[in-house]
C-alpha cells in the first residue's frame, strides 16, 4: 500500500478515536521519518510561522498535514518549533514529547543470535542479515539498527522502529547486495557488522534513549 495513503487511513482511525497506542506511535515515527528534514526546511525558511497550521500546511499533502497538526497540537506550536530546532532532532524523540508514543526507562532486552548468510562472499552478492532477541522488560519504543564497517573504514546500514515489544524472543531479517556505487565501493577484505537493540532511538542524545544489547560479527567480501 502507498504509504501516504496508509497513512491518511491510519489518520482517518486516530480523528475516529478508535486507534490503539502502538498505532498512533507507528503513525507518528513514520511520518517523522519520512517529513522531519521537510519540517526542519520549512521551520527554518517558512517565513512567519505563528501557529501549528501555518507550519503543517505547508507540507502540501493532506495526509501528511493532518499528522503534523495532531503532533504539533500537543505541545503548541512553540513547543514543536523547540523540537524541530534541536541540534539532534530525534524522531522517536519527537514522537515521545508529543505523547503519541511511550517509553519505559526500565527496558531490557538481550541480542541472542547475529547472522549473516553468506559468511564470505564476492562483489555482487547478496547477503541475509538475521537477529534474534530476547525483551525480558518491555521495549515501548526502540529500534533494531544493523551497520556495516567496511576495510576502510566506511558505515552503511538501517533501522527499524520497535513499538511495544512486550518480553518474549523476537527476530528480525535484513539484506543488502554488495554492488559498488559512489556511496559505497565494497572493496575487498574483512567487514563487521554491528547490531544493536535500542530503548529510544540507536546513539541519541536525548532522554529515554539507550543501547540495551550489541553484538559483532565479522565476514569477508572477496
Amino acid at each position: 500500500m502507498n504509504k501516504i495513503l496508509s497513512l491518511f487511513l491510519i489518520t482517518l482511525i486516530l480523528v475516529s478515536k478508535v486507534s490503539s497506542s502502538s498505532e498512533e506511535c507507528k503513525l507518528c515515527t513514520d511520518f517523522m521519518y519520512d517529513s522531519l528534514d521537510k519540517l526542519i526546511e520549512i521551520a527554518i525558511n517558512g517565513g512567519v510561522i505563528g501557529t501549528c497550521a501555518d507550519l503543517c500546511n505547508k507540507l502540501g499533502i493532506a495526509p501528511l498535514c493532518m499528522v503534523c497538526s495532531i503532533a504539533c497540537d500537543a505541545v503548541g506550536i512553540n513547543g514543536f518549533m523547540d523540537l524541530l530546532d534541536d541540534v539532534f532532532p530525534d524522531p522517536i524523540y519527537i514522537c515521545e514529547s508529543v505523547n503519541m508514543c511511550q517509553y519505559n526507562d526500565k527496558a531490557n532486552a538481550s541480542i541472542t543470535e547475529v547472522v549473516i548468510n553468506p559468511m564470505s562472499g564476492n562483489v555482487g552478492d547478496t547477503f541475509k542479515i538475521g537477529v534474534s532477541f530476547n525483551v525480558t522488560n518491555t521495549i515501548a519504543t526502540g529500534e533494531i539498527l544493523w551497520n556495516v564497517v567496511d576495510p576502510n573504514g566506511f558505515q552503511f546500514g538501517e533501522t527499524e522502529v520497535i513499538i511495544d515489544a512486550t518480553p518474549s524472543i523476537y527476530g528480525a531479517a535484513f539484506s543488502f547486495q554488495a554492488t559498488p556505487s559512489e556511496q559505497e565501493e565494497f572493496p575487498p577484505g574483512e567487514y563487521q557488522l554491528q547490531m544493536q537493540i535500542c530503548e529510544g532511538t540507536c546513539g541519541s542524545p536525548h532522554p529515554h534513549s539507550y543501547v540495551l544489547s550489541n553484538q559483532y560479527l565479522n565476514f569477508t567480501i572477496i
